[in-house]
């Protein structure tokens, strides 16, 4: 029997990992590195793995992307994994679709190389920090490396409202909706927990996957939303200069009224201009099961918005 660690169980896509490795046979623990670096140094120091599945990280809401104390709790829980890492045969890591993207060729690929900007925000700059430290521990290590490049993750089980499903709410009971032509991609969190499980099974070799149905606009994902409403919905585009607009709008009334947050970071305008697409390229015989208009239905579904 394959015993396997997970940490960040508590989070959207680590619960739904755990919930689907519980109907198999496999022995599935879970390592909470909110505890200090010395505990989780005693405690698995001398225990070995299988597999170690990392979903464990800091996901803000856009408001917050831009603040600092993102990248700084994502290196914190990078201090404690050593451990864990070095006494596993497989590492399986939940990364982002944003550290693939390429700024000269605007498009995301599993061949592309990570990088950063200073555009960056601290989200992505997190996550570029996370993808290199598990490269290094690698190297030094040796084991099997898989690494996981979700897009924006929706799905049913949202138990404590993720980022990405609050968009879907929010948007979905909004009479107007504004939007840039933008790309809008989207990966069930269920097939994230598939994906793992497949790798577990066929015992598949360092590699590194997109996992989404297809491309996605922003306009097409909105009209979806919309085909499930019976009022009527007003849908309009914007210029993605609308958004830097508003953002400058928003910075000049958080130094007159000291507000805390913009919900309109820079970052984000940075990212809608370069709008890049993603192309996915599964191989290892691994089939999409959840299509694009299944996981927004189930998702809105979820909510109770229907």
């Amino acid at each position: 029997m394959k015993k396997i660690i997970l940490s960040g169980k508590s989070g959207f896509i680590g619960n739904n990992i755990l919930e689907e490795l519980m109907k198999s046979e496999y022995l599935v623990e879970s390592v909470d590195l909110r505890k200090s670096k010395d505990d989780l140094e005693n405690n698995y120091s001398k225990k070995n793995f299988d597999v170690f599945i990392h979903a464990a990280g800091v996901h803000p809401h856009r408001a917050e992307l831009s603040n600092i104390s993102t990248f700084w709790k994502s290196k914190e829980l990078l201090k404690k994994i050593e451990p864990i890492f070095a006494n596993s045969k497989k590492v399986i890591l939940i990364s982002s679709f944003v550290n693939l993207i390429n700024y000269n060729e605007e498009k995301i690929s599993e061949t592309n190389k990570i990088c950063s900007t200073k555009n960056d925000n601290f989200y992505k700059k997190s996550k570029v920090l996370t993808e290199k430290y598990f490269k290094m521990l690698n190297k030094k290590f040796k084991n099997e490396l898989i690494i996981i490049y979700p897009c924006h993750v929706i799905g049913p089980n949202d138990h404590k409202k993720s980022p990405n499903g609050l968009f879907l709410i929010n948007n979905f009971k909004r009479r107007v909706l504004l939007y840039s032509n933008v790309n809008y991609p989207i990966t069930d969190v269920r097939e994230i927990s598939n994906y793992v499980k497949y790798c577990i099974k066929n015992d598949l070799n360092s590699n590194k996957k997109i996992l989404i149905d297809r491309n996605l606009f922003l306009l097409e994902y909105f009209n979806l939303l919309n085909s499930y409403r019976k009022k009527i919905k007003f849908i309009l585009r914007v210029n993605i200069r609308f958004y830097y607009f508003v953002h400058i709008i928003f910075k000049v009334l958080q130094k007159l009224f000291n507000l805390k947050k913009n919900p309109y970071p820079i970052s984000t305008y940075y990212y809608l201009k370069l709008n890049p697409k993603v192309i996915p390229q599964l191989d290892n015989n691994y089939k999409i099961k959840y299509k694009l208009e299944k996981t927004v239905f189930d998702t809105v579904n979820y909510f109770e918005l229907l």
